[in-house]
C-alpha cells in the first residue's frame, strides 16, 4: 500500500475506528501538559538570563498562583500586545 492510499484510508477510516473522545481529550491534556511545562523551563531560563532578579517565591500557593497567572495571562498578554518586539529591540 502506498502512502497516499495509508494516508487515505486512514483520513476515511478515522471516525469509524475511533467514536471515543477519551482518545483525544487524553491526548490534548498531555499535550497541553507538556507545552506548559516547555514553557515553564523556557521562562526559568530566561529569567536567569534578566538583569533584575525575580521576587522569590514565599511558598507553593503563591509559587502555583504566580506560574499560571504568568503562562495564563501575563505572558499571552505580553506576547500579544507586541510589547516583547520592543523589548527585543532595545537590547
Amino acid at each position: 500500500m502506498s502512502l497516499s492510499d495509508t494516508l487515505k484510508w486512514q483520513w476515511e477510516g478515522y471516525n469509524k475506528y475511533h467514536k471515543s473522545r477519551i482518545n483525544l481529550n487524553v491526548f490534548l491534556l498531555i499535550c497541553s501538559i507538556i507545552l506548559m511545562l516547555v514553557s515553564i523551563v523556557m521562562q526559568g531560563i530566561g529569567h536567569k538570563k534578566e538583569e533584575i532578579p525575580t521576587i522569590p517565591f514565599t511558598g507553593v500557593k503563591n509559587a502555583v498562583v504566580r506560574i499560571l497567572l504568568e503562562q495564563l495571562y501575563t505572558f499571552p498578554k505580553f506576547v500579544i500586545s507586541g510589547k516583547w518586539f520592543f523589548a527585543l529591540r532595545n537590547q
